[in-house]
């Protein structure tokens, strides 16, 4: 078993190699054109969500943390607080039907919804804060928490 486990180790230790060792011969090749192609969507996916945030603090919520990552993927991280008053359930589905245009406010919106629903399902205790944090990627991810967390995200 333990063999077994060295042995997957070592392969992918080796495909990880091998796909570093691409990525290198691009870039010395001059292959600017796609690693331009990359930056620009990057570019273009966190503008686009930068619109989203400041949309959630219309709406209510307060940025209370914002990260940007720079690599070869460009990343956004953003922690947003608003009051659990000021978004029960059912305005968070009138805003989620006031903006299906844009796919990533929906996103958002339909997590907190979700996280809502899930938790009624197995308590009934109601919280002060809505915590939310969205971690942009080229796969965006979104986390949404009610209280105040003792771990970080």
């Amino acid at each position: 078993m333990i063999d077994k486990l060295k042995e997957t180790l070592n392969q992918a230790s080796e495909i990880l190699k091998e796909q570093t060792a691409n990525i290198g011969d691009a870039i010395k090749e001059g292959s600017s054109s796609i690693s331009d192609a990359a930056k620009e969507k990057s570019q273009k996916l966190i503008d686009d969500w930068l619109k989203v945030f400041r949309r959630l603090e219309e709406f209510g919520f307060k940025i209370t943390s914002f990260g940007l990552g720079v690599a070869i993927s460009p990343s956004l991280e953003v922690e947003l607080e608003g009051s659990a008053k000021q978004f029960p359930l059912e305005r968070i589905k009138e805003l989620i039907e006031e903006n299906k245009e844009s796919n990533s406010l929906t996103s958002v919106l339909k997590t907190i919804k979700m996280t809502y629903e899930t938790h009624s399902k197995i308590s009934s205790q109601q919280y002060d804060v809505v915590l939310v944090k969205v971690l942009v990627k080229l796969t965006p991810e979104i986390k949404v928490l009610l209280g105040e967390p003792k771990l970080h995200l």
